[in-house]
């Protein structure tokens, strides 16, 4: 799950899903990779509108167990790149990020502040080994 949270001017929370490897044995920025998209809709200025994002992630685990990366988002065309934080709950990670955009309204141009979170729940891993029989 991805929500961002923005300006109080329109319905301001960008809904969406995300989902994260994490793999401690990778080095680097690469142990946790995450890809995600959410969708807002709304008015503003008496407008409808409909924002769709979607970006991905690359991180690192920390010694103390939280993560630490970046978030490469294109949000409504525009590109923004955001550090993001993360801590691990049994089988869940949950993350913060924040920035803004620019908007533009007839002659207004002003950037829309956000704060974005995402929670990723470990996927049930079924073992696939196929039976085998033989003398």
């Amino acid at each position: 799950n991805i929500v961002m949270a923005g300006s109080t001017l329109a319905n301001d929370v960008c809904e969406g899903s995300v989902v994260v490897d994490v793999d401690t044995e990778r080095e680097g920025e690469e142990q946790l990779i995450g890809l995600g998209d959410c969708l807002m809709e709304g008015e503003i200025f008496g407008q409808e509108y409909s924002i769709e994002g979607d970006g991905e992630m690359t991180g690192e685990i920390l010694e103390d167990g939280t993560a630490t990366g970046i978030i490469n988002l294109e949000i409504d065309g525009e590109i923004v790149e955001q550090p993001f934080t993360a801590t691990f709950s049994g089988d869940s990670v949950t993350g913060t990020f924040e920035g803004s955009l620019p908007y533009s309204y007839e002659s207004f141009d002003f950037d829309l502040e956000y704060v974005g979170t995402f929670n990723a729940e470990r996927a049930a891993v079924e073992d696939k080994t196929e039976d085998k029989t033989g003398d």
